[in-house]
């Protein structure tokens, strides 16, 4: 209901004798587009007007080379630095020693990849048949 009585309240201002003098003069006014230019040519009139602080603008001119510069020196020692796995305490035992000949045999299959195994080379190069079904890989293995 309020709501009703702020909108007619609203209307009846607007349309009033001044509002409506506003309203022609403001509708007899040629139209005028802004050109790009114009806007453009404001633009870097108000960046130039903007101060700029010397001190940073000093610090700009400063820090960036020593930033980059510090970034290539930790990117350098980090190349040039190994880290180096550690290794397990040998202890001396036969289960540790079998234990370390077991992920050495790993770690060497790992970093060749995927292919042909020893046994598969052996069996497929095969040129002579021999009486034992022994190989060498099934000797390497024991």
């Amino acid at each position: 209901m309020k709501r009703k009585e702020e909108q007619a309240e609203l209307d009846a201002l607007l349309k009033s004798d001044s509002q409506q003098m506003i309203q022609r003069a403001v509708h007899a006014l040629p139209e005028d587009s802004l050109s790009l230019s114009w806007r453009s040519e404001l633009n870097e009139r108000l960046r130039q007007a903007r101060p700029v602080s010397r001190w940073r603008s000093r610090v700009a001119v400063a820090w960036r080379p020593a930033l980059g510069l510090a970034l290539a020196g930790c990117l350098a020692v980090m190349v040039t630095l190994k880290t180096t796995p550690t290794s397990p305490e040998h202890t001396g035992n036969l289960e540790a020693s079998l234990v370390t000949a077991y992920d050495d045999s790993t770690t060497a299959d790992e970093l060749v990849g995927p292919g042909l195994s020893v046994h598969e080379v052996n069996d497929t190069t095969k040129t002579q048949q021999t009486s034992s079904d022994w190989s060498e890989s099934d000797l390497n293995n024991l």
